[in-house]
């Protein structure tokens, strides 16, 4: 059963990061092309308490931080590289921080925003739990 629990752990995570490197890359890129925010209903009137004019550099955060990082954790999940645990833990993280500092920014707050914040916290958890040797019945992962 550990090592069904174990596969199923890393499955969830693998969506997990491929749920948040996709939108994210897609958001991101939405926002460097179009960086007034109107191609996906967002307007720079959202920015006025932050310190950007437009949403280029947050596109270009969200596309390479968030989206392509998760994506490059994703694959180095897959091959077990040696690092992949902790940067699960660390791009739930940076999704966390990103939404934080996004609703004091913009001052508003969405179901988008409450479910990337649910993915954050379920890999940082997902990380740790891969990292962690000997918390019963979940054996560390290879």
């Amino acid at each position: 059963m550990s090592r069904k629990l174990n596969l199923a752990l890393k499955k969830l995570t693998l969506f997990l990061l491929l749920i948040n490197g996709f939108t994210a890359v897609y958001g991101g890129l939405s926002l460097i092309l179009d960086p007034s925010g109107e191609s996906i209903g967002m307007h720079t009137a959202l920015l006025k308490a932050g310190p950007f004019k437009d949403f280029l550099i947050p596109g270009l955060l969200l596309f390479n931080v968030i989206g392509q990082l998760s994506l490059l954790i994703a694959i180095l999940l897959v091959f077990n590289a040696r690092y992949s645990k902790i940067l699960v833990t660390i791009e739930g993280s940076i999704l966390l921080v990103w939404l934080i500092v996004q609703v004091i920014i913009i001052q508003t707050f969405s179901v988008l925003q409450f479910t990337m914040g649910i993915i954050g916290i379920l890999l940082v958890i997902l990380g740790l739990l891969m990292r962690t040797p000997g918390i019963p019945g979940i054996k560390q992962l290879n």
